[in-house]
């Protein structure tokens, strides 16, 4: 039998295992939770202002990319054509850049896009993957094409296809997403399908009707606009470097969106 010395010792070690215990219960709960949520779908309309945001920084980025490069990366029917018009020799398109460009865009949107179907292109956890990836390799090209980095990764330098490729990766990524996420408003790399949609809709000149399509499409032509002028003022008075930096953080300010978004059919 204990002395009395020893009852409040073996008392206190019991409290304490029982409560260290509830404290790994509540943390196994807590992380069952969190990878519940993340196999949870994103309502669509909740992805619409992170795609909106996307555009805007899709768009300043194809402006320093053709600028800085003399391609597209997200805008490959550009590049079909540059790639065309340089395998036939006409005009002074480098052929180097677009074939990079469409290369990594394909590659990477195949890779992402069908891994993206059979997971499950809205859960929580593969947009974020997918936003990941596309910051990531964004961002990678931030620091090699800002004014510290290695010269050879500029414009004109021999490994100038690093940046393309990267920048490529992002886009293709991007647009793997953007395509299968229920939003079809918002491709957020294009502007072509988007425009005739827009003047072809039986409500455009009757803003008094609403219409959801119609109003995104509309603003999504004015975000766009907006984002190729904020990269042209940049690449005219600054540098393609801030353009760059600006892609990272349209691309980080998506997926913190995308991080705290209710799941679908969670409302209030």
């Amino acid at each position: 039998m204990p002395d009395a010395e020893s009852l409040p010792h073996e008392t206190t070690s019991l409290l304490g295992g029982a409560g260290a215990g509830r404290h790994d219960e509540d943390t196994a709960l807590k992380s069952r939770r969190w990878v519940d949520r993340l196999r949870h779908n994103v309502a669509p309309d909740d992805l619409v202002i992170p795609l909106m945001i996307i555009t805007f920084s899709t768009s300043a980025m194809d402006v320093a990319t053709l600028q800085t490069f003399g391609t597209y990366t997200t805008n490959q029917t550009g590049n079909t054509v540059f790639i065309a018009l340089s395998l036939l020799s006409l005009g002074r398109v480098p052929l180097r850049p677009a074939l990079v460009s469409l290369i990594g865009f394909l590659g990477c949107g195949l890779i992402m896009g069908q891994t993206g179907i059979r997971i499950g292109a809205r859960t929580i956890g593969w947009l974020l993957f997918s936003l990941l990836v596309q910051t990531v390799s964004l961002l990678l090209a931030t620091v090699l094409v800002c004014p510290l980095g290695p010269a050879s990764f500029y414009a004109g330098g021999p490994n100038q296809w690093v940046l393309v490729l990267l920048t490529a990766i992002s886009g293709g990524t991007q647009i793997a997403m953007a395509s299968s996420v229920g939003v079809p408003e918002l491709p957020t790399g294009m502007m072509t399908t988007p425009y005739a949609r827009l003047i072809s809709e039986p409500n455009l000149l009757n803003w008094r009707i609403k219409d959801v399509a119609r109003d995104r499409r509309a603003v999504y032509v004015l975000v766009f606009w907006a984002g190729a002028f904020t990269g042209a003022a940049l690449e005219r008075w600054i540098s393609s470097w801030l353009t760059f930096g600006l892609g990272v953080g349209c691309k980080a300010l998506a997926m913190g969106m995308v991080f705290m978004a209710k799941e679908e059919g969670s409302r209030g």
